[in-house]
């Protein structure tokens, strides 16, 4: 008994060296590119052992950058307003809209972390009023007004007008909210979000919507799953 912990050990190794080879292997079937081979392995490898909250398919992970002194705005023909100090928005890092393939997305908010966050900020009920807006253009610019506009969601809880969003659902869990959406020709496919929080005033350096757009990227992760 005393060496089934060595044996597991071995095992675990052995799967991991024997992934590595078959995953190497199926690489050479391509472009026969040995570094492009092993990086891809690895890769796989580590999102295999990571489990799901590996963020290397994150969408937004070094392809986004956050607006704070305007804000797309979806329900009118302006691209974008500037007179709200309670919103940011996160574009592409080109300064043009994320370009996305259609098919099924989850933006998922990490509630625990944004929770940190927020604490430090002396906010204790940052959920009560934290919301996230996903909007999608038939355009890269973000002109004329969105396709699609889920208008701000709180993530503790369902607005009424989800009931009226067609490919929208919302997941609540202990330390996620999920938002699922579908991109297709009639949504268009280029997104923006929009981030905020009631009664926010950016122009204090000390307001906690500056600390929450200071670290969307680990607060917010967009995956597509189909």
């Amino acid at each position: 008994m005393k060496h089934l912990g060595q044996v597991g050990s071995t095992l675990t190794e052995y799967a991991v060296i024997l992934s590595f080879i078959a995953a190497l292997a199926i690489s050479f079937t391509g472009d026969g590119n040995l570094g492009s081979s092993i990086s891809n392995a690895m890769n796989n490898i580590v999102a295999v052992f990571d489990g799901p909250n590996h963020k290397t398919n994150d969408i937004l992970n070094n392809t986004s950058k956050l607006l704070t002194d305007k804000y797309l705005n979806g329900g009118s023909n302006d691209i974008y307003g500037d007179s709200r100090t309670d919103v940011f928005s996160i574009i592409g890092s080109d300064d043009k809209l994320l370009g996305l393939e259609y098919g099924e997305y989850e933006l998922v908010i990490d509630r625990k972390k944004l929770d940190e966050i927020a604490k430090t900020y002396g906010v204790n009920n940052i959920e009560t009023n934290f919301w996230v807006c996903v909007l999608l253009y038939n355009n890269a610019d973000g002109a004329g007004r969105a396709n699609f506009d889920t208008s701000g969601q709180y993530i503790n809880r369902p607005k009424d007008n989800m009931t009226s969003l067609n490919n929208f659902s919302q997941t609540i869990e202990n330390d996620k909210t999920t938002f699922k959406f579908t991109v297709d020709e009639s949504t268009g496919n280029y997104l923006g979000l929009n981030i905020g929080k009631n009664l926010s005033n950016t122009n204090n350096p000390n307001d906690v919507l500056n600390g929450i757009g200071a670290n969307y990227n680990s607060i917010l992760t967009l995956n597509k799953v189909k």
